[in-house]
């Protein structure tokens, strides 16, 4: 067990350390040692909990590390996970804004922190790609293009704001209930 917490601690710190650009881009960082390294998690329940974890309120990153954490070591790994996962990210931030705010105007911190934003919409992107075959897996085609029709409209709605992110995750779970029950 004690060898567990360490795996999951180091694990959870790396994701914490290397996932920069918002708790989506963490993904591939934790399925890579959750799923592939140590096989604690299989990929379908991986990414049933990136699922479920999207459609419910709260703290990604938290969320995800908890629910890891928890399957694979229970409460105990739940506090692991989760210190492990926030102590990296706060500590970074601290030092990283303190040189940002010192150094604003300067193109080599403008240059770094659009190369960051670039960079995390590649890990986001990679992230929603892991996701979408194990939708694709447990319906047929027709069901697959009506999920895909979804996305797209989730997507319309929160563009222009036609309803708060809350209430189209609502509706996207009453949807998939009429669409795909």
């Amino acid at each position: 067990m004690f060898l567990k917490l360490c795996q999951l601690a180091l694990s959870m710190a790396k994701a914490g350390t290397f996932s920069w650009g918002g708790a989506q881009a963490l993904i591939p960082f934790m399925e890579d040692d959750c799923v592939v390294k140590y096989g604690w998690i299989s990929p379908e329940r991986f990414s049933e909990m990136v699922s479920i974890d999207m459609a419910l309120p709260g703290i990604f990153a938290i969320k995800l590390a908890a629910m890891i954490g928890w399957e694979v070591a229970g409460f105990a790994g739940l506090l692991v996970s989760c210190l492990a996962l926030a102590l990296p990210g706060i500590l970074i931030f601290m030092l990283f804004f303190k040189v940002v705010q010192h150094h604003r105007e300067t193109p080599w911190v403008n240059s770094m922190i659009n190369g960051v934003q670039y960079g995390a919409c590649g890990l986001i992107a990679f992230a929603v790609l892991k996701v979408l075959p194990s939708a694709q897996d447990r319906g047929n085609t027709r069901a697959f293009a009506m999920g895909l029709g979804l996305m797209a409209v989730v997507f319309v709605v929160l563009k222009f704001k036609l309803v708060p992110p809350a209430v189209a995750m609502i509706g996207s779970a009453a949807l998939g209930v009429m669409l795909f029950l």
